[in-house]
């Protein structure tokens, strides 16, 4: 990862609306909570992002400006009046440090770039005669060659720091679902981009646009394709937060969909504004009901492992799922593990290309289902409910 994405993606907290910034003064037992509010020096108490840049200096994004703070005393705040318009509008929602170090601000009136010192620049859909599709920009994400990629309403903009290229249901096979309005955009491991919208979501290989929705799926958005945050967790699988139908997780071959209800409440609310990844490859939800800790389980082999194509379904299930492959499959094994690694079934199989497996008689929880050809090895998760 480039040192302009290291540092944009740290301490990332997404759509705040009850203002706090954390600092855990040390890893003792001794736990303190500073808030940071206007008083302290922020322009706003809506907070929508946070950045780290490469001097340990915080970026905070409100609905009246950016705040920088030292972490100790001191305070500046950046607005479009202090700025003479350098910062295009004070409803910031988004902020990416790229490789140079320029911070890029996320704005409802269009970009502004910062070097830190005494240099903005602004970028409209005017003075970029198009290339910025819309004006109001809600994500901004930076991939491996340092291209800049920016969600709008009006589709995808991407710009290599001398040409803007534009995306949008016209040109890319109508990749967006009902509208180009684009709510959230990410990168994963393999530089294929993510887009976020209100029918699912969007990923472009560089050359190839693939959508995914409900109809296409199983379900695998849960009651809401209106994907509102994108994350990835340490396996590479992606991890999509709705508006309405919890969060999902899609491995590459097969999605899971984790609700309030299935995880018996350990997903805060249904609503899931923003994921994040820690240092111990936990995994961060931030809803309208709080925020939630998923610990993956620890298993000896990495999820998707699989060479051959597969599918699992009906997922998550109530008493049965279904694994697939796309040809029949000479001897294999499947051995489903709880969320703790313990082995609850095991069932060998000869010369078959789908079976069935029963879960009548294990309790509603997380599985994981381990399945072992000659060629390799895979594990998919299975929610029992």
């Amino acid at each position: 990862m480039n040192t302009g994405s290291l540092f944009s993606v740290l301490l990332r907290w997404r759509y705040i609306t009850i203002v706090f910034f954390l600092m855990l003064s040390s890893y003792t037992n001794s736990q303190i909570w500073t808030t940071y509010d206007e008083a302290s020096g922020l322009p706003h108490d809506h907070v929508k992002d946070i950045a780290i840049d490469a001097q340990g200096d915080l970026w905070f994004a409100t609905n009246g400006g950016v705040s920088k703070f030292d972490g100790a005393t001191t305070w500046i705040t950046y607005t479009v009046v202090n700025t003479a318009g350098g910062l295009v509008n004070d409803k910031v929602k988004y902020i990416v440090i790229d490789a140079l170090g320029d911070l890029w601000f996320a704005t409802d009136g269009g970009l502004s770039k910062f070097d830190g010192a005494t240099t903005w620049t602004t970028y409209t859909v005017v003075n970029t005669s198009g290339g910025l599709l819309d004006n109001k920009v809600k994500w901004i994400a930076l991939d491996a060659q340092d291209n800049l990629w920016f969600a709008t309403d009006g589709g995808v903009s991407k710009f290599d720091g001398t040409t803007w290229s534009t995306y949008t249901n016209a040109n890319t096979g109508n990749a967006f679902g009902i509208d180009n309005k684009i709510k959230c955009l990410a990168v994963d491991s393999q530089d294929n981009l993510w887009f976020g919208f209100d029918g699912g979501v969007a990923k472009f290989d560089g050359t190839i646009w693939t959508s995914y929705a409900n109809a296409n799926t199983s379900n695998g958005f849960g009651v809401s394709e209106k994907v509102r945050s994108v994350g990835m967790d340490a396996q590479g699988d992606m991890w999509f937060g709705t508006d309405g139908g919890g969060v999902s997780e899609f491995n590459g071959l097969t999605w899971v969909n984790y609700t309030n209800v299935n995880t018996n409440f350990g997903l805060a609310d249904d609503k899931v504004k923003c994921i994040s990844k820690d240092t111990q490859d936990n995994m961060w939800f931030g809803t309208h009901s709080g925020v939630s800790k998923y610990e993956p389980a620890q298993l000896s082999v990495n999820i998707n492992d699989l060479t051959l194509p597969i599918k699992a379904f009906p997922n998550p299930t109530n008493n049965k799922i279904v694994i697939e492959f796309d040809r029949s499959i000479d001897d294999f094994t499947i051995t489903l593990l709880n969320s703790i690694g313990q082995i609850v079934k095991e069932i060998s199989f000869t010369n078959k290309k789908r079976v069935q497996l029963n879960l009548n008689d294990l309790s509603s929880g997380l599985y994981f289902a381990k399945i072992k050809t000659d060629e390799s090895t895979a594990i998919i998760k299975v929610l029992k409910q």
